[in-house]
Parts: C-alpha cells; structure tokens; sequence
C-alpha cells in the first residue's frame, strides 16, 4: 500500500481527526493529460461554491478557505495558492472519500454528536451511550490534530464550537485553557467529544485505499491544478 510519505506528505491526522503538517512538501499537479467526461451527472443539489466532487460527495471552497487562516498561522511564509493546495490534498481530499465509504455510517454519526450536543449546552449530563468528553493538554501535533487546534483559535474561550467534520467523524471542541498569543507550537488545554463511523486507528489506511479508485469531477476547472499529481487521472469533467 502506498503511504502519505510516498507523496511527500507527513499527515497528522491523529485518532481519527486532524490535519496533516503544512511544512509537507508539494506535489505538482500536472495539465498532461486532459480529464474525461464524469460518469454521471453531478448530484443536483450541489452547494453553489462547489469546486470538486468526489463520486458524490461535493468539496466547496467555502470548506477549503475556512482552513486558511490555521495552516497561515502554522506556514505563515506560503502563498494563498500553496495552502489551499495542502488543505485539499491533507483534508478535504481524504475527508469526502471517507463518506463516499459509509454515507450511511457517516449521517449516523453526526446525528449521535448532535444528540450530544444537544444535552451539552442544555447543561444535561451525558449517559454511558453518549460519546464522552475528552480531554487533550498538548500541542496540535499531538492527538489534537490541526484542525481541532484551528476550530478552538476561532471558538471563545470555555465555549464548545459547531460541530465539524474529521477523517471518518465529526467533533466538535472547547478550549480550557490557551496562552496568549497563541503560537504555533503553544500547548492547550481542550476538550472534545468526537464519534467516528470509521476505526480511527484504521481510517487512514481504509482512506487511502479509497482515494486510490474514487472518481473525482472537476467542478470548476480552476481547482483541478489544486490536485496532486498521482490523482489526475482520476479526474473528469461534469456532463
């Protein structure tokens, strides 16, 4: 099995969740070849800033772009353009393919963390059935993963974030504790309730195997030079 190294890349997607290290190198997308035509129309429903489409499941720019300011904190010396590629390629790319795995397992989860939710912030105590809240005191190369990291730097203090996605699950976090400022490698206290659909310990894994065969349509063409290389001819054009 190829591994994210094979690429260039060293992921942090730590338990299931998180996002791989900005400071990875690169791969260079390539126009060699032109895409086919996609398989099937795109889903009709689409969100209006979609850019990319895995089998089904759409990649929006708004998605893409809400990561920019976390991985600018963490390589604040690289170009709009080099981080929007690193968030595809570490993020969103493996994110989708995971739901085009389990959709069903994914809707799932993210009801049971909704449910959760739900109690939470009515001040309710969670049942043994209920996801537990964990908590991290560490920096987000740790199991905190970048993403958590980026989604408590936006959350007030002692507040619990919206819920967002991860590698095979959906979170949602609630920083105790933070220095300030906050830097890129500062360690904090936070706490998190996470379910997953996919076996964290595996999901890297299962995902790779995934992104290997998906088909991915080039929604607006601009985006197809975001892609890595290794995935081009995978690429296709809607009907």
């Amino acid at each position: 099995m190829r591994s994210w190294l094979a690429l260039g890349l060293v992921l942090a997607l730590g338990a299931g969740c998180g996002k791989a290290q900005p400071g990875a190198s690169e791969p260079a997308a390539s126009d060699a070849q032109p895409p086919q035509v996609a398989s099937r129309p795109l889903p009709a429903d689409l969100p209006e800033d979609t850019v990319l489409v895995i089998e089904d499941q759409p990649i929006t720019r708004s998605e893409i772009d809400r990561w920019l300011g976390i991985y600018r904190l963490i390589e604040p010396a690289k170009s709009e353009h080099a981080l929007r590629r690193l968030i595809v390629t570490n993020s969103c790319l493996p994110i989708a393919a995971a739901r085009v795995l389990d959709p069903e397992g994914s809707a799932a989860a993210l009801r049971r963390l909704e449910r959760a939710r739900t109690k939470v912030l009515a001040g309710e105590t969670l049942s043994l059935e209920d996801p537990q809240i964990e908590r991290i005191e560490d920096t987000w190369k740790s199991t905190m993963g970048l993403d958590r990291l980026g989604v408590g730097k936006e959350t007030p203090l002692g507040e619990w974030s919206p819920i967002f996605e991860t590698l095979g699950g959906y979170t949602m976090v609630r920083v105790v504790r933070a220095p300030s400022p906050w830097l890129p490698n500062s360690v904090i206290t936070l706490e998190h309730i996470t379910v997953n659909y996919l076996p964290p310990e595996q999901s890297k894994e299962i995902v790779w195997d995934a992104l290997k065969n998906v088909e991915i349509t080039v929604v607006d063409p601009e985006w197809r030079r975001y892609l890595p290389t290794i995935y081009l001819h995978q690429c296709r054009v809607p009907q």
